[in-house]
């Protein structure tokens, strides 16, 4: 596979820049809208997402903004992380994402 999937890869739901680990990073309010790639040499392929999903200071920005992405990047994964997930990828099977919680 690609480079980018030969590396297990581990996205935490309680680390902010966390979500840097996905192909596509979604830019949300107060900043303006967009949609940049990753300059991460790991990642995810095809997805996007935001990590502290549910944070109520910012979490109408994000619901927004996923909504637009899922628009606008419609072949690939949008994927939401409470601060208590994980979402995991082993380089055996790197086309699978897992996804795990913790107390």
């Amino acid at each position: 596979d690609s480079a980018e999937n030969r590396y297990d890869l581990s996205i935490r739901g309680d680390t902010t820049s966390d979500f840097e680990k996905f192909e596509y990073i979604i830019r949300h309010a107060p900043d303006d809208y967009s949609i940049t790639k990753t300059t991460r040499h790991d990642y995810v392929k095809q997805a996007f997402g935001f990590t502290r999903a549910y944070e109520k200071i910012d979490k109408a920005a994000k619901d927004e903004s996923m909504f637009r992405a899922i628009y606008d990047l419609n072949s690939n994964l949008g994927v939401f992380l409470y601060p208590n997930a994980v979402a995991r990828r082993n380089s055996r099977n790197p086309d699978i994402l897992e996804f795990d919680s913790y107390l």
